[in-house]
């Protein structure tokens, strides 16, 4: 249905989350997005408080409610793959070191940037070599919290179909089919 009217049905966060599979968004990411009809905020630099920590709470409440329904046989690889913090990112956060990668094994456990107070780094080695190889650069011009995998999946195919379905170059499906590979 090319040339399809902008104006045509509104795309959902359930038009994405429908065609999703485990290589694009993880399986528990994606109920409690259906459950919430909504993802968790995107990490911004403030505090969100009271609110930030309600909204965390409740959605990872609805991942252990997707672990105790026995959907897999890791909880804490489900918990570090679709949890979310106060602020929106993740609540255990990956070494942001490009050549290290290691996850935390509790929240709050890794050392975060001093300046920009959004990167996340494992050990002192691994925050030195990510200086030198370019956060000093990113620190100044403002770097961005971490997101888990699967909201930066959603949040980068949610845009590029936005920008479509406003061209008005494919429907809601085809675009789908397009983002996903022909996945369904």
């Amino acid at each position: 249905m090319k040339g399809e009217s902008p104006e045509a049905k509104p795309m959902t966060s359930d038009d994405v989350l429908k065609h999703s599979t485990s290589d694009n968004i993880h399986p528990a990411f994606a109920y409690a997005a259906r459950k919430f009809k909504a993802l968790p905020s995107a990490p911004s630099r403030p505090e969100f408080g009271e609110a930030g920590a309600v909204a965390s709470d409740n959605w990872n409440a609805v991942v252990e409610e997707y672990i105790a329904d026995g959907h897999a046989s890791d909880a804490q690889d489900i918990r570090v793959a679709a949890q979310v913090s106060a602020d929106g990112g993740p609540r255990y956060r990956r070494c942001q070191s490009a050549s290290c990668g290691n996850v935390e094994d509790a929240p709050g456990q890794y050392r975060v940037c001093g300046a920009c107070k959004t990167t996340f780094y494992c050990s002192t080695a691994c925050q030195t070599t990510a200086w030198k190889q370019g956060h000093k650069t990113a620190c100044k011009h403002g770097a961005t919290l971490q997101l888990l995998p699967s909201h930066e999946t959603f949040m980068t195919v949610h845009k590029m179909m936005a920008r479509m379905r406003y061209l008005g170059a494919l429907s809601t499906a085809s675009m789908l089919q397009e983002a996903w590979g022909n996945r369904s």
